[in-house]
């Protein structure tokens, strides 16, 4: 714990004004949206792309935009500072204005709307990289980095297209207090290689045909263009370490004997017992990284297959 110190002290609060450094943010490229709490050293950023991309996968980072997405427009929504003026013509100093900024681009669709939305006031910690590089973060007492502090977060609706001026855009928006910026920011270089970054794909498990005591038949499929994942993973979509079954009334997992792709559907063989229900669901992202189908998440999509 710091020590309490008189509110008053000068020698302390104020600060020296020389300058010695000029750097500050360009437009922004990218949002990297980070679960709250997860921090990082300089030594994880001697390797950044290997770095974040776990965290990717591990669904404690989301990038938004990038290369793949690029932002179109930056609106910069500033709040005026709250003074207010006394009879006297004093002024009184009440707070900083919120930093409001919204992001728009051209791409993505309508999935990738769904995809933004969904982080509607989630609380979760944000840092900016720039057109050039630059990555502004929060730096803590510690040494350690952190997304800077949101106040708001969410995802406006999508501009709509019309015949003259205007094309669909998808957007979003955050906000947070100068004083986070100007207090805790520190900015650093040579983020350009995370510009490269994207999120993971939604997968989605459907049953594909009647449970039977010696097969649980699923599809699985990417979750907005339905894009087979047998078709694209022949191989590496087989393994038995992408799936969880579990017996629906027990809990207990079942695992299964083999797995094999018929008529574009995979086929877990084992022993199921009649009038019994299992769910299926993907395991985590990093298990389906670490057997060869990097970006893509299953472990959301949970069904229930019954046994006749």
């Amino acid at each position: 714990m710091g020590a309490i110190i008189e509110a008053c002290n000068s020698e302390i609060s104020v600060k020296n004004t020389g300058v010695e450094c000029h750097t500050v943010m360009s437009a922004t490229a990218m949002l990297l949206l980070m679960y709250p709490g997860t921090s990082f050293t300089k030594t994880d950023l001697e390797d950044p792309v290997t770095f974040f991309q776990d965290l990717i996968q591990r669904r404690k980072c989301f990038p938004l935009f990038g290369n793949k997405f690029p932002v179109s427009t930056v609106q910069n929504n500033t709040e005026n500072d709250a003074t207010v003026t006394l009879d006297d013509g004093t002024q009184v100093f009440l707070r900083y204005g919120v930093y409001n900024r919204v992001f728009e681009t051209l791409k993505g669709g309508l999935c990738y709307a769904e995809a933004l939305q969904s982080f509607l006031q989630s609380g979760f910690q944000v840092i900016e990289i720039d057109q050039n590089g630059s990555m502004l973060v929060h730096k803590n007492n510690d040494g350690t980095y952190t997304g800077l502090n949101t106040t708001f977060m969410y995802s406006p609706s999508p501009t709509l297209a019309d015949f003259s001026t205007t094309p669909y855009k998808n957007r979003f928006s955050i906000s947070y207090s100068p004083v986070e910026m100007v207090r805790y920011g520190k900015i650093l270089t040579g983020a350009d290689s995370l510009l490269d970054l994207a999120g993971l794909l939604n997968v989605s498990i459907k049953e594909a045909a009647a449970g039977t005591t010696s097969a649980l038949t699923i599809s699985v499929t990417t979750g907005c263009s339905g894009a087979n994942l047998a078709t694209l993973f022949p191989t590496e979509i087989v393994d038995l370490d992408l799936y969880v079954v579990t017996n629906v009334a027990s809990g207990a997992t079942v695992t299964p004997s083999g797995a094999t792709i018929s008529n574009g559907n995979i086929v877990l063989s084992g022993t199921f017992t009649s009038g019994q229900s299992y769910y299926v669901v993907g395991s985590n992202p990093t298990v389906w990284a670490s057997n060869g189908i990097e970006g893509y998440d299953a472990s959301k999509s949970k069904i229930k297959i019954s046994v006749a």
